[in-house]
């Protein structure tokens, strides 16, 4: 049996959890043991798994881990740095959900080569030592959002970034699916789950709708997708 370890700082983390319920629910199939716990103040994942299939699991495992970078801890990054009194606390939400999204899948590609073949994964420690040009990146971007960024410019941006995306989107019984009709939880990296932050991550430029969305949903669709939003 081969061994591949996620660690992270804190207990119980959100981060570690996040990968281990990703691998366990991908690879439950196969001959391999999954566990998570604490090592002292430290989250711990590890899969034992049969050489064969060792390859598979591992790169699965680095794209997750490259997602925890790309998104949880971008959301955080700009949650910390960006007070935006402008805007109520649901439009900030928004506007974070936004930030992470954009160049989402640069940031991505970036991360996942600088992750590639560890035997053990250190989220904390590629953040802090192995990821300094795009976290200097980041900080451009958000030096670039003045205090004044109001609902208007929220909604330009917006506008903006689904110009720009690409495909189309999914809902249904309150989840998303992305273009290729898998079910979409990234958002759960913000934190917690979020459905209007899940459509935003997608990239995807249309939006096809086929239940009644919840209040908030509908009134974000809207808003923000107008006319592609389209509903069944």
């Amino acid at each position: 049996m081969e061994k591949i370890t996620v660690t992270q700082k804190g207990v119980n983390n959100l981060y570690a959890a996040y990968i281990y319920e990703k691998i366990k629910e991908r690879f439950s199939f196969l001959p391999a043991q999954f566990d998570i716990g604490c090592d002292g103040d430290r989250t711990r994942v590890e899969f034992r798994i049969e050489g064969k299939y060792c390859p598979y699991v591992r790169r699965a495992t680095e794209a997750n881990v490259a997602d925890v970078l790309a998104i949880g801890y971008k959301y955080r990054f700009f949650q910390k740095r960006l007070p935006l009194p402008m805007l109520s606390a649901e439009e900030k939400t928004i506007l974070l959900a936004a930030l992470t999204a954009a160049d989402y899948r640069d940031d991505y590609a970036h991360i996942f080569s600088r992750v590639k073949g560890y035997r053990e994964y250190v989220i904390d420690g590629v953040f802090n030592f192995r990821l300094n040009d795009l976290k200097e990146r980041w900080a451009d971007v958000s030096a670039y959002i003045s205090p004044e960024f109001n609902g208007a410019y929220l909604e330009s941006f917006l506008s903006f970034l689904i110009d720009e995306g690409q495909g189309k989107a999914y809902l249904k019984d309150g989840k998303v699916y992305d273009g290729d009709y898998r079910v979409s939880e990234k958002s759960k990296l913000f934190g917690e789950y979020s459905v209007i932050g899940e459509l935003i991550l997608t990239g995807a430029k249309k939006i096809l709708c086929y239940d009644e969305p919840a209040e908030d949903v509908g009134r974000f669709l809207h808003k923000y997708y107008k006319e592609n939003a389209v509903f069944y």
